[in-house]
């Protein structure tokens, strides 16, 4: 679709929720002291701050900025004025790249804390700084990435290869997924490397 007809299906799904978010509005009027646009206005920016996130995410991280930029003011200038930021923000969003990675990331997530498929944390993670952690061994092998070129180290945060955040290559995510898989390759050359360190040691 073009930017108009997509401009036009945003609004119209941020108008299909009024009535589940017409709360918001009224905590506002309650709550808020400053001048608030009206409801309706309201709670399109409120939409357009979720789907700058939910849609757009990492592909342009720009559009959580714009998006929140037009929600502040909407609320600041009010109608009719405000149907020019809408616009502004809606065709942003619109026509950006898209990516939803970071909503099914956090989505993954907490599936797996709902379901208890949660890992211990490596010991060499946890807190060394109080009175007999020693002991337990926490903290110990623990590499400070910032000691290391480009700040990274090829030491693993979450055992058992479990992966949340998968990037595409939609947009300024395709910059992160280049060097995600730039750090995933020096992870498994140390891993083949740890692996063969010890099949040695154990001939």
């Amino acid at each position: 679709a073009d930017a108009h007809t997509a401009a036009l299906l945003v609004i119209a799904h941020a108008r299909l929720h009024h009535r589940k978010y017409a709360y918001e509005c009224e905590r506002e009027r309650q709550f808020n002291h400053a001048a608030l646009a009206p409801c309706g206005a309201y709670l399109i920016a409120r939409r357009i701050v979720i789907a700058a996130s939910e849609d757009v995410g990492l592909a342009d991280s720009n559009a959580l900025r714009v998006a929140m930029a037009a929600q502040q003011a909407v609320k600041v200038i009010g109608m009719p004025e405000a149907r020019i930021i809408l616009s502004h923000a809606v065709i942003y969003i619109a026509t950006a790249p898209k990516s939803n990675r970071a909503y099914a990331a956090i989505n993954a997530a907490l599936e797996d804390v709902k379901n208890a498929r949660t890992l211990p944390v490596p010991k060499h993670l946890r807190d060394s700084h109080y009175k007999g952690a020693k002991q337990f061994g926490h903290g110990e092998g623990y590499l400070y990435p910032h000691d290391f070129e480009g700040g990274f180290v090829p030491q693993r945060c979450l055992e058992g290869g479990r992966v949340y955040y998968e990037p595409t290559t939609n947009g300024l995510e395709g910059r992160i997924k280049e060097r995600l898989d730039h750090y995933r390759r020096q992870w498994e050359a140390a891993a083949n490397s740890e692996a063969a360190a010890n099949a040695g040691g154990e001939a």
